[in-house]
């Protein structure tokens, strides 16, 4: 994954055009645009310019925008087209909307994000956000009663919370384990070693945060997969320990392809990125029938017109898709 500022992706996605919005008698959103580019002669970014395509009232700063967001011009006017299309036919959602540059839908979704997060396209299910596509994917994994899912105190409570709810349904348990003594003086190595230490034989599911909201640590997410290999040595499929990774506070902002990471899912939303409203995604590996199962019905791609219940050996990306307009 190429690192990439937020900066410098809206500059890049908002192209050479850009509207300064003039200011009228009314509300910020009644104001009136003009065309104004966004990069000067020499290549640099006019950030006025950049700042005018969002209609956010002048006289306040915004520092924690989190779920709703104020979308630039470029987005809105995306959404103004794929409206226009809803409203004239409806059915044009399933067979398929287009913006000015071509068709768009999910498979394009999946393309984009996939060449960014590494991995293929048929990797990737869209989520409404972090928190539910943890809650399908725990809900998802097929256990045996007795089996369990490990985490600890300092993943998200969404994490544990999506953990506890599916082990007390199964007749699973959660336990939280713990890494280390004091995040400022922890190690890759001895992080890594603390969690082979204590993966156990009815070990399901090891949970953990690509980097934790509450200390600010980074988690050797590389260094934890290869001791989950190791355990998972001699394991019956069944058996097979599982890593799931919380990556909302990583994706993005490390350099990393979530793909090379070595987990078997990588769950993660948008809003702590990009300046738009909530969107997860779930990168998976292919889990078969020994790993997940069914949780909700979703609308096959080339069905199109009518939804069905994938069977059971169906990968664990198709079971996760969210659609939403």
């Amino acid at each position: 994954m190429s690192m990439t500022s937020r900066r410098g992706l809206l500059a890049r996605s908002v192209g050479a055009v850009a509207v300064n919005l003039v200011p009228s008698s009314g509300a910020a959103g009644m104001n009136t645009p003009r065309e104004r580019p966004v990069t000067t002669i020499d290549g640099r970014v006019d950030w006025d310019a950049l700042r005018a395509q969002f209609r956010l009232e002048p006289g306040w700063v915004n520092l924690a925008l989190f779920y709703l967001a104020s979308h630039p011009q470029v987005v809105r006017d995306a959404v103004d087209h794929l409206t226009a299309q809803v409203d004239a036919n409806p059915l044009s959602v399933p067979t398929g909307l287009a913006l000015p540059d071509g068709p768009t839908g999910w498979p394009r979704v999946h393309q984009a994000l996939a060449a960014y997060l590494g991995g293929r396209a048929e990797d990737i299910a869209m989520t409404a956000s972090t928190s539910i596509g943890l809650g399908v994917f725990y809900n998802g994994v097929v256990t045996r009663p007795g089996q369990e899912f490990l985490l600890t105190e300092h993943d998200h409570n969404a994490h544990r919370t999506a953990a506890r709810l599916a082990a007390d349904k199964h007749g699973n348990t959660l336990r939280l384990g713990s890494w280390f003594a004091d995040p400022a003086t922890a190690t890759a190595d001895g992080i890594a070693a603390a969690v082979g230490e204590a993966i156990r034989p009815n070990t399901r599911v090891v949970g953990i945060t690509w980097v934790q909201s509450s200390t600010g640590l980074r988690m050797p997410v590389r260094a934890v997969a290869e001791v989950v290999r190791r355990a998972n040595e001699g394991r019956s499929p069944a058996d097979r320990c599982l890593l799931v990774v919380d990556g909302v506070h990583g994706l993005a902002a490390i350099d990393e392809d979530a793909a090379s990471l070595g987990a078997d899912v990588v769950i993660a939303g948008t809003h702590k990125w990009l300046f738009e409203s909530s969107c997860g995604a779930a990168r998976s590996t292919h889990l078969r029938a020994t790993a997940a199962q069914p949780s909700l019905t979703t609308c096959h791609e080339r069905l199109r017109h009518r939804c069905q219940v994938l069977p059971r050996q169906a990968p664990i990306e198709s079971r996760l898709t969210h659609c939403r307009l």
